[in-house]
């Protein structure tokens, strides 16, 4: 398998400070209701509800603390945490550069734009394009939109030739 372009985009600074954050002042009040026995609101929250707090807000900071973007001779593959979205090239048409917008997404992670495309994103800002067959169209985030577009164009562009070459 021949690999054409690989990306790994890491959360933005204030992701951490949110999300690690909420885990450390959870933790601080399980913490302080559990060993110290003070009351931490009223009534007073159950340990066992600060626990699975405390796993959901770590679960999403792992998941979605890492963009992975892969295009090899099989297709583009992007992962985000455990969620995957594999596009094979015979399902490719086109890509672009693009500006992954707030307006467009409301925010970072997993989204369904206003446009009806479906985006992984980290941040607004930098992005691609990629529009398919069938299905939505794919917004991703990068760093480098027009290097990253214009590799899946000439890949998708030869992988159609060597199709129709075979039919």
């Amino acid at each position: 398998m021949k690999s054409y372009y690989r990306e790994i985009i890491w959360a933005r600074w204030y992701f951490w400070i949110i999300f690690a954050g909420t885990i450390v002042f959870l933790s601080s009040l399980l913490v302080t209701q559990s060993v110290l026995g003070l009351v931490a609101g009223w009534p007073p929250m159950l340990t066992y509800t600060f626990l699975i707090l405390i796993v959901f807000f770590a679960f999403i900071t792992l998941n979605f603390a890492r963009l992975s973007i892969n295009v090899d001779s099989e297709g583009i593959r992007v992962r985000y945490g455990i969620i995957r979205e594999t596009i094979p090239w015979n399902e490719v048409i086109s890509s672009e550069p693009t500006t992954g917008k707030l307006r467009m997404y409301g925010g970072f992670g997993i989204r369904l734009g206003v446009d009806r495309s479906l985006a992984f994103t980290t941040s607004t800002g930098t992005a691609i394009r990629i529009v398919k067959r069938k299905g939505l169209p794919f917004v991703v985030s990068t760093k480098n939109p027009e290097k990253l577009s214009e590799i899946i164009n000439e890949v998708s562009k030869s992988a159609h030739d060597t199709e129709s070459s075979h039919s």
